[in-house]
């Protein structure tokens, strides 16, 4: 018996699902020996007759085509992005909810790895957008104003002796009492 990928199992599981309008998954799993087996073989023959028919179609020739053709590539894949946007966004959108807890966590851990570069990244961001970044600070300081004062007047009021005594030893205060 031959080794089955998980991919080839996901695909097959798909596959069965839409032939048969839902299939049990447990049932499907416990019987993956049988599907391994019978369609595994199955589109091994397939693929092996069109191998016969098609010599000229294997890794190496394929990366020769590619590199040779690389422009005319890129111009189709972007008619092609250009085109089926609506699509190309609602396949990944099912894709990251079908897959959202393993995004996240490999979020987690390239953040956690990547720090510096995260770091350096909106440095330079903030600095070639100043413009941006102060228009949107402008919107939100007046969409929340009432919200930021009040966030000034309570830090105020908790850190009034420091913000005295600090004014009183620089010299800003004449009249402070003592």
């Amino acid at each position: 018996m031959s080794a089955l990928f998980h991919n080839d199992f996901d695909r097959l599981l798909r596959e069965r699902m839409m032939s048969h309008g839902g299939v049990d998954v447990k049932r499907f799993k416990e019987s993956k020996d049988f599907i391994r087996e019978s369609e595994m073989e199955r589109n091994r023959k397939r693929y092996a007759r069109f191998r016969k028919l098609h010599p000229e179609i294997n890794r190496e020739n394929q990366r020769k085509y590619r590199e040779a053709h690389k422009d005319e590539i890129s111009e189709r894949m972007k008619a092609y992005r250009e085109s089926h946007k609506d699509a190309i966004r609602e396949r990944f959108r099912k894709w990251y909810d079908d897959n959202r807890e393993s995004c996240l966590e490999q979020q987690v851990k390239w953040r956690k790895s990547h720090k510096e570069e995260i770091k350096a990244y909106w440095r330079k961001y903030r600095e070639t957008h100043k413009e941006k970044i102060a228009d949107k600070m402008k919107a939100y300081r007046e969409k929340h104003n009432e919200e930021i004062k009040s966030y000034q007047r309570e830090w105020y009021m908790k850190n009034r002796e420091k913000i005295l005594a600090k004014r009183k030893a620089k010299g800003y205060m004449k009249n402070a009492e003592d």
